[in-house]
Order: C-alpha cells, then sequence, then structure tokens
C-alpha cells in the first residue's frame, strides 16, 4: 500500500467520525433548545435514580426534591464520612438557596417541615429532620443536613441547621440532601 492509499483509508475513517460528531452535537443542542422552550422544563429532573427540582437559583443548581431515602421510603442517616462521597450542597449554594427563595413553616396534622418557595413558582418541601448520636434518634423540629466541608478542622463538619450553617460532630448520622 502506497502513501496515497494510507492517506486515503485514514481520512475515509476520520471524516465518518467527524460527521458523526457533528451530527449527535447537532441533535443534543436541538434537543435541549427545545426541551428549554417546552412546558416539559418545568418538570422535576431525574438523574441516577434522584429527582431534583429546579428553584430558578442564579448558579443553575437543582436540589434533590427530599432527604435520600432507601427502597421502603424512609431517610436515610449518614455520618459526615458517609456522606462526603455524595454530591453535597456546599456553604455558597446553601446560603444561594436561602438568599433566592422564600420559607415558609408548614405544620399540620400530617406533615411538619419547611418549604423553600423558588421563584418559578416551584417549592422543595424537606420535612422536620431526625438525627442520631449513637444509637439514640433525636428530632431537631427543622431541617438538618450535611453541607460539604472543605476545611475539615478537627472532629467537627458543616451542616445547614434552621437558616444557618454549624459544624457537628462527623460521627452523628444527618439526613443528606443532594445538587447537582
Amino acid at each position: 500500500m502506497n502513501i496515497i492509499e494510507k492517506a486515503k483509508k485514514y481520512a475515509d475513517g476520520k471524516a465518518q467520525d467527524v460527521i458523526t460528531t457533528a451530527l449527535e452535537e447537532a441533535y443534543t443542542n436541538g434537543y435541549k433548545d427545545g426541551w428549554a422552550d417546552s412546558e416539559l422544563s418545568a418538570k422535576n429532573i431525574v438523574c441516577d435514580g434522584v429527582e431534583y427540582i429546579d428553584l430558578d437559583l442564579p448558579s443553575g443548581t437543582k436540589w434533590s426534591i427530599d432527604y435520600i431515602r432507601d427502597k421502603n421510603n424512609v431517610a436515610v442517616h449518614f455520618s459526615y464520612d458517609e456522606a462526603a462521597k455524595l454530591n453535597l450542597p456546599t456553604k455558597e449554594q446553601y446560603q444561594e438557596l436561602l438568599d433566592y427563595t422564600e420559607r415558609f413553616s408548614r405544620n399540620t396534622k400530617i406533615t411538619n417541615g419547611i418549604d423553600f418557595l423558588g421563584r418559578n413558582g416551584n417549592t422543595l418541601s424537606l420535612a422536620h429532620a431526625t438525627f442520631y448520636v449513637a444509637s439514640h434518634l433525636n428530632s431537631v423540629g427543622t431541617f438538618l443536613f450535611w453541607l460539604k466541608d472543605e476545611e475539615c478542622d478537627g472532629d467537627s463538619r458543616l451542616c445547614a441547621y434552621n437558616s444557618i450553617t454549624e459544624k457537628r460532630y462527623m460521627g452523628y448520622k444527618l439526613r443528606v440532601l443532594l445538587v447537582k
């Protein structure tokens, strides 16, 4: 095989790859544009089995619609080391949630919790949380979940608690919300 035949063979394979890539990109962009313009864009997003809600936050961050639950729909509690492996919200993302939503207490006979109302009318509803200290279940009467803690000093880690952030012992088992 001479150099011209080798060049044709090489170019033929590359041209097909370039055309395929261009068509895939055009299809994906068209799909995303159509999705954004449709009524479906207001629906929740499901990714890896977790449902997220768009609260129209400036960063575009989406929040899981509830604490992580097991297959029996029971909220799961995590130590910080267990939770840190997940996509936890940062302190900045949590502050953005507080700054760009309205919060309402929800205290009914059926459920107690806090609702975060986004500028687009979507609502993140969190039940009042519980947490474990050793094997003892404690109720906090508001929301409580781990935040990503980049400082990692000592045995305490950052969590969101009743519209503030504070440090809690990393061996406590708290609930977890995810962001995307």
